[in-house]
């Protein structure tokens, strides 16, 4: 059997193959890093500050939450199911990053400690819920923009 004569799927995931997906994931992981880098940046000490991990603005940990709840919520309209399932679903992945991240690097990345009702200044309850409205708003108005844009 010659290799065009193969049969496949490629791989596709919430309706984006591969390529696709890691334009998405590096969008998704541009914007968390804007918004850690200014907004969160000036909100909470004053002045630009490059959050990102990594070398260039990318914060990973924001494209991975944008796919998985993406996954997670296809199909789901209502808004305050949205809210609530991607609430739980950040903090659960925030938690387990921010835990792996400290066990590996021996660094905190993140410390929600000031904020009320945190659990081991790793999640917060403010946090979740800022979090699961942006993304129902990525579900509701970003995202099918930015797949406009790459379609």
């Amino acid at each position: 059997m010659r290799f065009a004569e193969v049969s496949w799927s490629p791989f596709v995931i919430c309706g984006m193959d591969f390529s696709t997906l890691t334009c998405v994931l590096l969008i998704y992981g541009f914007i968390g890093w804007a918004y850690e880098s200014s907004i969160f940046s000036l909100a909470e000490q004053g002045k630009f500050m490059n959050r990102g991990c990594f070398i260039g603005p990318y914060c990973p940990i924001y494209g991975v939450v944008s796919v998985v709840n993406l996954y997670l919520l296809h199909g789901i309209e209502s808004p305050l199911k949205i809210i609530i399932i991607s609430s739980l679903s950040v903090c659960a992945i925030e938690y387990v990053t921010s835990w792996a991240l400290e066990k590996v690097f021996h660094a905190r990345y993140w410390d929600y400690s000031y904020y009320p009702l945190n659990i081991n200044g790793r999640i917060s309850v403010i946090s979740g819920i800022f979090f699961g409205l942006a993304i129902l708003f990525l579900i509701k108005i970003l995202h099918p923009a930015v797949m406009h844009m790459l379609l």
